[in-house]
């Protein structure tokens, strides 16, 4: 589907669904699909740029410092000999940010992360629900042949991370990459808290394919 916010829209919806059907076998409690509705609609209000250009250009507008550095700027113009007044110089300054730029560079990559991250995991439980969910009981040798066909290890674009950024963000996210040390989200408010505790579930979940089942 090529307009990303009705992808975001569907993607959401198919995460609801996937939750709510893997809880009909697991018991009334959080899965993974359930905490990606949630990130999904976070997601989509970044694709869908709700709010943010208007709040940026409510508050460049009234940064004194930005005006002091546009007044600044068109007295050096006028000083070197601009054929313009100091509004229009104002309003070229402004178009040369043009912060439009940097809403759409963040929705389009907020639009290929949030179909990546469904296209490599939401597959995934959809692929568990198909071989496992139609078991009438728990079946351990059934979970065993599911987990045999997933591939250990980061995806292939994380295995190896060349991006100096990227590589400090991790680095800062999970700074015990080897351990599941300090795993606990002390505050759910703070992103790198529960970033850290997503990646450890993940390790965890990885050493232990039972991790998430009901006793």
């Amino acid at each position: 589907m090529a307009d990303p916010v009705l992808r975001n829209q569907q993607i959401t919806q198919s995460y609801h669904e996937i939750s709510w059907i893997f809880s009909q076998r697991t018991g009334p409690c959080a899965n993974w699909c359930t905490f990606a509705i949630w990130a999904s609609r976070q997601a989509g209000q970044t694709i869908r740029q709700e709010d943010l250009l208007k709040a940026l250009e409510n508050h460049l507008a009234t940064a004194p410092e930005l005006g002091q550095a546009i007044y600044e700027l068109a007295e050096a113009a006028l000083a070197k000999g601009a054929g313009m007044d100091k509004k229009r110089i104002a309003q070229l300054a402004w178009d040369i940010a043009d912060p439009r730029a940097a809403m759409l560079r963040a929705s389009a990559a907020v639009a290929c992360g949030n179909q990546k991250v469904y296209v490599e995991i939401g597959r995934e439980f959809a692929r568990f629900l198909d071989s496992c969910g139609k078991d009438e009981h728990f079946d351990a040798a059934s979970i065993a042949r599911f987990s045999e066909t997933l591939k250990p290890g980061n995806p292939p674009d994380l295995q190896t991370l060349t991006n100096p950024d990227l590589v400090a963000l991790l680095n800062k996210i999970d700074p015990s990459p080897d351990s599941v040390k300090d795993t606990a989200a002390i505050d759910w408010a703070n992103l790198e808290d529960r970033l850290h505790f997503i990646a450890d579930l993940f390790r965890c979940y990885q050493k232990t394919a039972d991790l998430l089942l009901p006793e």
